[in-house]
C-alpha cells in the first residue's frame, strides 16, 4: 500500500504499474489497499495504480481535485468517477450519485488476466446521465442496472450485455462434485452460478448456498463450461431458479437440461449453439427484451418457449 506524504503533488502514469510484478496473481491475498490522496495532490497520471487491483481510495477533504464516492476516486464535485474501487471477482460499482462516466477507466482496473474471470461486471446507478468514451474491455461488460435508465438504453444501443441483477458480488463459493467443481457468486439475497470445470457427466445444481437461493445461472458473456471442454451431459437446475443469464449455455451440446417452471427470464444467446434436449420446460416462459426470437428458440427444441 503506498503512503504519500502530505506535500506531493504529482504521480504519474503507471507509477504503481508493477508492484506485483512477477508474482503470480492467483497466489496474492487479494486484500484491499487504501490508497490516500493527500491535499496537495492535484495529478494522477494514465494507470498509476493499476498495480492495485483490489483497491479503495480516501481524500483528504480540502483536496482541491478529487473526492471519494464509496471508496471511488471521483472530480472534487462528486458526479464523475476518475478510478473505481476494485474487487477480487472483476466487479465494480459506479457509485450512486456520479453522473458521468468514461469507458475509459476501465483499461485501468488491473494488470492480471485471471483466467476464467473473463467478464467485467458493472453494476450502474440511475443517477448517470452520461457513458462516453471507449475501452479495449468493451466486448467483456455486463451492465447491471434497472429498466428503464440511461445505463438499460446505453447498452442496448451499444449491444453491451445487460442484466437486471442489481446486486454486486460479495463473495465466491466453490462447490466440489464428484469429477469437479462448481462456482458461485455470493450476492446480498441470492446467489449466481456462473463456472463449471471437471469430468463430470452429470451434475445437480443445489436449491441454496451458505443459505443464499440460488436464483441466476450464467455471468452474463460467457457459458457455464467454457468451450464445451467438459465431459458434462446433464444439469438439473432446482425450481429455485429463476434467470439464464445472456450465454449460459452458449457452448453446451447435447446436453439434457431440467428447466423448472420457476425460469422467468431467459437471455439473449443462452443457449446459442446447444443442441439440447429441455424437460420440464415451462409454458409460458417470457423472456428478457434481448432474448431469443421464437424461430431460434424452435430450432433448439425448446418448444415451451415464447418471446414478449
Amino acid at each position: 500500500m503506498p503512503v504519500f506524504p502530505e506535500s506531493l503533488e504529482k504521480v504519474g502514469k503507471y507509477a504503481f504499474s508493477a508492484v506485483y510484478e512477477g508474482i503470480d496473481p492467483m497466489d496474492l491475498t487479494w486484500d484491499t489497499q487504501e490508497i490516500y490522496i493527500p491535499e496537495k495532490l492535484t495529478e494522477i497520471g494514465t494507470g498509476a495504480f493499476i498495480g492495485y487491483p483490489v483497491r479503495s481510495f480516501s481524500v483528504h477533504p480540502d483536496n482541491p481535485r478529487y473526492s471519494e464516492v464509496s471508496g471511488a476516486l471521483s472530480n472534487k464535485a462528486g458526479d464523475a468517477l476518475l478510478e473505481f474501487a476494485g474487487t477480487p471477482y472483476r466487479s465494480y460499482v459506479v457509485p450512486d450519485g456520479i453522473r458521468d462516466l468514461d469507458l475509459a477507466v476501465l483499461d485501468e482496473l488491473d494488470v492480471f488476466d485471471l483466467g476464467y474471470f473473463y467478464t467485467i461486471e458493472l453494476y450502474l446507478p440511475d443517477s448517470l446521465i452520461r457513458i462516453r468514451g471507449e475501452s479495449s474491455r468493451k466486448a467483456s461488460l455486463v451492465f447491471h442496472c434497472s429498466r428503464g435508465s440511461y445505463a438499460e438504453s446505453y447498452a442496448k444501443a451499444e449491444e453491451i450485455s445487460l442484466s437486471y441483477d442489481t446486486e454486486p458480488i460479495r463473495s465466491e463459493e466453490i462447490l466440489k462434485t464428484d469429477e469437479g467443481e462448481m462456482h458461485f457468486f455470493l450476492k446480498d439475497t441470492h446467489a449466481v452460478f456462473y463456472y463449471y470445470e471437471g469430468d463430470d457427466e452429470y451434475i445437480e445444481l443445489p436449491e441454496e448456498i451458505q443459505g443464499l437461493p440460488l436464483t441466476v445461472i450464467g455471468g452474463g458473456i460467457y457459458s457455464i463450461e467454457l468451450g464445451g471442454i467438459t465431459n458434462l451431459r446433464g444439469l438439473y437446475i432446482p425450481d429455485t431458479v429463476e434467470i439464464i443469464a445472456p450465454h449460459a449455455f452458449s457452448f453446451m451440446e447435447e446436453q439434457d437440461i431440467m428447466l423448472p417452471d420457476s425460469i422467468r427470464d431467459i437471455g439473449n444467446e443462452a443457449f446459442s449453439t446447444a443442441a439440447s434436449r429441455f424437460r420440464n420446460c415451462p409454458a409460458p416462459c417470457s423472456t428478457s427484451e434481448r432474448a431469443h426470437s421464437e424461430k431460434a428458440l424452435h430450432s433448439k427444441k425448446a418448444s415451451g418457449f415464447r418471446t414478449v
